[in-house]
């Protein structure tokens, strides 16, 4: 729903550029399954920022995983 609303605010206010927006997660859904959930109850991650951004020569929105 938030990059939704972000698409719909860069339409109605006619940007083209504009910086992409992210959210603070857990590396643990990279390395799911579920064995290791009968192993680990309370699974202990490191963060990453799934990331979201427009590429205006694409003309399509992309996806990062960055590491912090």
């Amino acid at each position: 729903m938030l990059i939704h609303d972000f698409s719909e605010y860069r339409k109605k206010n006619k940007i083209k550029e504009s910086p992409g927006i992210g959210i603070l997660i857990s590396d643990i859904i990279l390395n799911f399954s579920l064995k290791e959930l009968k192993v680990q109850s309370g699974m202990i991650g490191k963060p990453l920022i799934q990331g979201v951004f427009y590429n205006n020569n694409l003309k399509r929105w992309q996806q990062c995983l960055i590491k912090i």
